[in-house]
């Protein structure tokens, strides 16, 4: 859940609480555990997506032991087929790919499921995701155009995500 930088829960939409990068980096550095360490219970920088920042993200949640760092075989060939900046989710248990928007159809969020299970969301200009800088080995200096990865998810869609059936009363949303 976002919060500010004194660990108060807050608004990701609120400009008040918007810092630069190098803010930022600066306080995750020098937090004992450092950025990008799974035992930091900063799980890691947030950032709101903006249409003119052209990067998409794309969440794979679930597809990751988080003890061996084995990737689903589904998983592997996203990210094979991105080629792009690739970190482990804040649980652990999942992957956000980040790249360039180009191919990208849309804005807004979207989420997916496939038939074999795998679930996630694909973020363009809105929403919020939480930066680790845990990175998947490789990928750290790769930067690729992942829209027609993004809207092929899409297409391969067969439903809602399972915890987009709960009703929306009983979801807990993030504080304003």
């Amino acid at each position: 859940r976002p919060c500010n930088r004194y660990g108060v829960l807050t608004g990701y939409n609120k400009a008040d609480n918007h810092r630069s990068f190098q803010e930022v980096w600066t306080d995750l550095s020098s937090s004992p555990y450092g950025a990008g360490n799974v035992d930091n219970p900063v799980m890691g920088a947030g950032f709101a997506p903006a249409k003119s920042n052209q990067f998409l993200f794309i969440d794979i949640d679930g597809c990751r032991d988080p003890a061996s760092g084995k990737l689903t075989d589904t998983a592997a060939a996203i990210v094979e087929a991105c080629n792009t900046y690739t970190e482990v989710s804040p649980s652990g248990t999942g992957l956000r790919i980040v790249g360039a928007s180009d191919g990208w159809p849309g804005a807004g969020k979207a989420s997916y499921r496939w038939a074999d299970g795998l679930e996630g969301e694909v973020y363009y200009g809105t929403g919020f995701v939480t930066i680790t800088f845990n990175v998947l080995p490789g990928y750290a200096d790769k930067w690729s155009a992942i829209g027609a990865v993004g809207a092929a998810l899409l297409a391969e869609n067969v439903g809602p995500r399972r915890d987009d059936a709960v009703p929306s009363e009983n979801k807990t949303s993030n504080p304003n």
